[in-house]
C-alpha cells in the first residue's frame, strides 16, 4: 500500500538493533507480524506491548502508527503519531504521515504546518506531493502559493509572515510607521518622511536577502507611495533627496525581479521534472496538466516586460512543448490499431526480407501500415524480431508483441 515505504524503513530501523531478548516476545511478534502483512495481529501486538511497557522505544511507536493506517484507523494512528512527535518533534515520517491524516480529516491549515516543517526538517515535500499517492492533498498540489512557500521551507527560510496571492494588493510593512503629510509639509514632517523612507529601503534590503518575497513586494509597494507622497510635500526643493531615494529603490527592484525569477525558473523546472515523470510512468493527463500550469507561468513571465524574464520564459515554454508533444505522440500511439498477428524471420544466411503480419497487411521492413482506405497512417515497420515488431511514428519508437495463436 502506498506507506509501505516508510513501513519497511522502520522494520529495517528495527531489524538492525541486535538480537531480541526473550522477555520481548510482544516487540518480536508486533515486527514479524508487520512483515508479513498481518496487519490486525500486529495492531493486537501492539496493545498488548504498549499496555506491558511504560516507555515502548519510539521506532515501534512510529511501527504501530503505520500498521494503524495500513488498517485505515486514522484517529488511532493519529494518536500514535502525536506520541511520536511529543518524543521526537522534528520526525519527518511521522510528519508527513500526521499530515496526511489531517488532510482527510478536512484540516488544510494543520496540514499546512505540518508538512511545511516537514520540509524544513529536510523531507521532499515536493517530490511526495507531486507523486500524488494522497487524494487529500490535492488542494495544495494545485496551490502555487502554498508550493512556493514549501521551497521556500526547503531552503531553509522562515517567513516572517505567511505568503498570499503574488498578485494580490501587498501587505503593508509592520516594521515602519510613517505618517507623510498629504499635501505640502513643514521641513520638519518632510525631514522626518525622508527618514521613514530610508528605513524602510533598508529593510526592504533585508527582506531581498532574507527571499522574503511577500514581505518585501508589500515595502515596495509602501515605498513607492511615500516617495510620491515626498514630492508633493515639497515639491522642488527634496530633489536631491527623492533622486537618491529612487536610485536606491531601484537597486532593490532588480535583487526583486532576480529573486522572483529565481523562483519562477525553479517552480517551471519543477514542473518540467513533473512532466517527464509522469511520461515515463504513462500518466498523461497528469502531464498535460503540469503542462497547462507552466504555460500559466511563462505567461506571468513574459508579463514582466524584461529580456531576462522573457528569456527564461521562452526556454521553459520550448522545454515544455517538446515534452507536451511527446506526451502527445506517445497517447496516440496508444491508441493505434496495430495487431501483429505473425512474423516471418528467415536465417540470416539466406539475406532474405523479413515480413510481419500487421492489422491484416503483409509488410516489410520500411513500410508503411495502410488504414482501412488504404491510406497511410504514418506508421512505419522498423524491425521485424521472433516475437515482436518494431514501428517507427511521428519520431518515436515503440514495440508491439505477437499476439499469441489461440
Amino acid at each position: 500500500m502506498k506507506n509501505a515505504t516508510i513501513l519497511w524503513a522502520a522494520l529495517l530501523g528495527l531489524a538492525s538493533c541486535g538480537q531480541l531478548r526473550a522477555d520481548e516476545v510482544d516487540e518480536t511478534q508486533l515486527v514479524e507480524s508487520a512483515r508479513a502483512g498481518r496487519w490486525a495481529e500486529a495492531a493486537a501486538h501492539w496493545r498488548q506491548l504498549d499496555e506491558r511497557s511504560q516507555a515502548p522505544a519510539l521506532r515501534l511507536v512510529f511501527l504501530a502508527a503505520q500498521v494503524e493506517l495500513e488498517l485505515e484507523r486514522d484517529e488511532a494512528a493519529q494518536d500514535l503519531l502525536l506520541r511520536v512527535l511529543e518524543r521526537a518533534p522534528d520526525h519527518l515520517e511521522a510528519l508527513y504521515l500526521l499530515a496526511q491524516v489531517r488532510a482527510r480529516q478536512g484540516r488544510l491549515s494543520d496540514t499546512r504546518g505540518l508538512l511545511l516543517q516537514a520540509a524544513r526538517a529536510g523531507q521532499a515535500v515536493l517530490r511526495d506531493l507531486e507523486d500524488g499517492h494522497e487524494p487529500a492533498l490535492a488542494p495544495l498540489r494545485r496551490d502555487p502559493t502554498f508550493l512556493l512557500e514549501v521551497m521556500q521551507a526547503s531552503r531553509g527560510v522562515t517567513l516572517d509572515a505567511p505568503l498570499r496571492d503574488p498578485f494580490a494588493r501587498p501587505a503593508r510593512s509592520p516594521e515602519v510607521r510613517v505618517s507623510p503629510p498629504r499635501g505640502p509639509g513643514t521641513p520638519a514632517e518632510v525631514e522626518a518622511l525622508v527618514r521613514g523612507i530610508e528605513r524602510l529601503i533598508a529593510r526592504a534590503r533585508e527582506q531581498a536577502c532574507a527571499r522574503e518575497v511577500d514581505a518585501l513586494q508589500g515595502t515596495l509597494t509602501e515605498v513607492r507611495e511615500l516617495l510620491i507622497r515626498l514630492d508633493r510635500a515639497a515639491p522642488g526643493e527634496a530633489d536631491a533627496a527623492l533622486e537618491r531615494l529612487r536610485q536606491d529603490l531601484g537597486e532593490v527592484e532588480e535583487l526583486f525581479a532576480s529573486l522572483r525569477l529565481q523562483l519562477w525558473v525553479a517552480r517551471g523546472n519543477h514542473l518540467l521534472r513533473v512532466m517527464a515523470r509522469a511520461a515515463e510512468e504513462a500518466r498523461w493527463d497528469r502531464a498535460l496538466a503540469a503542462y497547462a500550469e507552466l504555460e500559466a507561468l511563462c505567461a506571468t513571465m513574459a508579463a514582466e516586460e524584461r529580456v531576462v524574464f522573457e528569456r527564461n520564459a521562452g526556454a521553459l515554454r520550448r522545454r515544455g512543448l517538446a515534452l507536451k508533444r511527446h506526451v502527445e505522440v506517445r497517447q496516440e500511439i496508444e491508441r493505434l490499431p496495430l495487431r501483429v498477428s505473425g512474423v516471418v524471420v528467415p536465417p540470416v544466411e539466406e539475406d532474405a526480407p523479413r515480413h510481419a503480419i500487421v492489422a491484416d497487411q503483409i509488410l516489410r521492413e520500411g513500410d508503411e501500415v495502410r488504414d482501412g482506405l488504404g491510406e497511410g497512417t504514418g506508421v512505419l515497420v522498423e524491425e521485424v524480431r521472433p516475437g515482436s515488431v518494431t514501428f517507427r511514428y511521428r519520431g518515436l519508437s515503440f514495440v508491439r508483441a505477437l499476439e499469441p495463436k489461440e
